[in-house]
Order: structure tokens, then sequence, then C-alpha cells
């Protein structure tokens, strides 16, 4: 998984397309700010409005597999 930081978060994996994601951005205090679920490839997630600060990124698979990551917006 490759996560690159623009206005928008892109993401690429290279796992079996048929694969579903569950994207979610959530505040340090746990409130869930943005959702979005994918199907392998290439995808985009809008943070542009996001406001400064320090996020955490949680993708979960259809299997159950979790990667989290943690996003500093300038």
């Amino acid at each position: 998984l490759i996560l690159q930081q623009t206005s928008n978060l892109n993401f690429t994996q290279s796992a079996d397309n048929s694969i579903n994601y569950n994207i979610k951005v959530t505040d340090i205090a746990g409130k869930t700010i943005l959702q979005q679920f994918a199907t392998g490839g290439s995808n985009q997630m809008n943070i542009e409005k996001l406001i400064a600060g320090v996020y955490i990124i949680e993708i979960t698979d259809n299997k159950n597999n979790r990667i989290t990551k943690k996003l500093v917006k300038n």
C-alpha cells in the first residue's frame, strides 16, 4: 500500500482488484471525519477541506486486514 498526500489522499494497493476496502479518516479524539468505500487498484479521497492537524487513516479490507497510518495535514 502506498499513500501519497496532495490535496487528495492518493493510495494504491497491489492486491487482488476484487478486494473491497473501507477507508476511514479520524481526528485525534477518534471522531470519524471522512469515510469511503473502494475496490482494488488506485483510489483517491479528497482531503482538501480538512483543517491543519493530525489525523489517523485506517484502511480495512473485506478479509479484516487493517492498516493504520498517521496523516499530518499542514
